[in-house]
């Protein structure tokens, strides 16, 4: 029941007068303090445990551990030779006293270290398990998404196009929104007179309509990119603004997405305005992935527009007049 290396003392049942001696409470005391054992041996020669022996990690490193062997008698023992034996015999006696029995006379069992190390096995194992079923991580090229985007797209239908751009202000219309404004002058019709027809004068490079039916517009050098081309899906072209923004209300009163590009802002030399429907986009791929959409939803809905076609475009600022 205890290990062989504990300390023990025993007495008899009469070598104290009654429990209350001081002597035998301060036994007690020391007993405690240095960790041994107390055993009290009955009339009928049985042993009455009055207090086990403790571990050293019990009582804090309090117990004085025995020296059954101190330095001085150790070092005077080295260097002495038994007699009659060499270090070869000593050696071989010392070998054949070895009984594999002997380690485990006094060794504990260890339950709860066993169960504890199995089931952190057995969690690291399903850990190991669950770890290998993952996916490997694949880093795809940018290609290869906006390919299975061209696939997946036409097939689904719970991501409707945007109605207008996301932009990060308020829809204020810096300029008039009417393109006619001697209507509102006191201006009588005698003193109307025909004109050539001119240019008219630029709101902004590129302009869509917002839910109010305002127009709104944006400066060229806002769609400046050193990255890559645009693609657009062109219309109509025309040579008047106010043309052009008529044309971008027809397609909104058919709920079809549409803008305005100055040509000018793509081509220096031009100065007519492009209608385009969906939004620019950033590859040939999204504008023929649209351009599918869009030509199917036209036929379901009978609608006839021109002859819908791609046009890559390189925004750029223009040069004054």
């Amino acid at each position: 029941r205890y290990h062989a290396d504990e300390q023990w003392i025993a007495l008899a049942y009469d070598v104290f007068k009654n429990p209350n001696d001081p002597k035998l409470q301060e036994l007690k005391e020391q007993c405690v303090q240095f960790g041994f054992g107390l055993l009290i041996i009955l009339p009928t020669l049985e042993a009455l445990l009055v207090i086990t022996p403790s571990r050293t990690s019990t009582f804090r490193r309090r117990r004085r551990s025995l020296r059954f062997v101190n330095i001085q008698s150790l070092s005077g023992q080295i260097g002495k030779r038994m007699p009659g034996k060499s270090i070869l015999k000593r050696i071989r006696s010392g070998f054949r006293r070895i009984d594999p029995r002997n380690f485990g006379r006094f060794q504990r069992t260890y339950y709860y270290q066993i169960i504890l190390s199995t089931i952190a096995s057995l969690a690291m194992i399903g850990l190991f398990v669950q770890k290998k079923r993952d996916a490997t991580l694949r880093y795809a090229e940018r290609d290869e998404i906006l390919e299975e985007q061209a696939i997946r797209l036409p097939n689904n239908s719970t991501e409707p196009e945007p109605e207008y751009y996301q932009v990060d202000t308020a829809f204020l219309d810096q300029f008039a929104d009417f393109d006619q404004p001697y209507l509102f002058m006191d201006v009588k019709d005698e003193d109307l007179v025909e004109r050539p027809a001119v240019v008219e004068a630029m709101r902004g490079g590129v302009m869509v309509l917002n839910n109010l039916d305002q127009v709104i517009s944006y400066d060229c050098s806002r769609f400046i990119s050193d990255r890559s081309s645009k693609y657009i899906l062109v219309e109509q072209a025309f040579l008047t603004e106010s043309a052009a923004v008529r044309r971008l209300q027809e397609l909104r009163n058919v709920d079809l997405l549409s803008g305005i590009i100055w040509e000018a802002c793509i081509d220096r030399e031009r100065r007519g305005f492009l209608v385009y429907l969906g939004l620019i986009y950033n590859s040939e791929i999204e504008a023929q992935v649209f351009q599918t959409k869009i030509t199917l939803y036209l036929s379901k809905q009978d609608i006839t527009l021109g002859d819908l076609y791609i046009r890559e475009v390189d925004f750029r600022v223009p040069e004054d007049d």
